[in-house]
This record gives structure tokens, sequence and C-alpha cells, in this order.
């Protein structure tokens, strides 16, 4: 979820991702005034690697030997 609050009013309220529009296009549905974001606006949870493993990819010790 993407968290909004009206510059203007105060007004919070949270919008889910994907649903297709961007936080620069939306309004305040109380009073039409400008949203800031007030959560940190990353990935959400759950997303990226494990944590303690290693990125994609081989290590050098395991790259195939030419013969």
């Amino acid at each position: 979820m993407r968290k909004f609050k009206c510059a203007a009013c105060g007004y919070e309220f949270e919008v889910p991702h994907g649903t297709g529009g961007t936080g620069r296009d939306m309004k305040c549905p109380e009073c039409g005034g400008l949203l800031h974001r007030v959560d940190a606006g990353g990935p959400p949870e759950g997303c990226g690697p494990a944590p303690g493993r290693p990125g994609r990819g081989r290590r050098a010790s395991q790259k195939p030997k030419k013969q």
C-alpha cells in the first residue's frame, strides 16, 4: 500500500500498488489539494533477495574449467 497525505487539509489515505495511477497525477479525494507521499516509497515488503543470500550469478570458483 502507498500512503498519501493532503498538503491542504491533512487527509491521509492509502492506495494499493499497481492501480495504474501515479501519485503525481492524484488529487485529494476530500478537497482536491496536492498530495505528498507519507511512506518511504520503497518496494513492497517481500520483494528482493532474502537476507544473507548472495546475489545472482556464479562465483569465480564455480566457473566451468576449460579443457
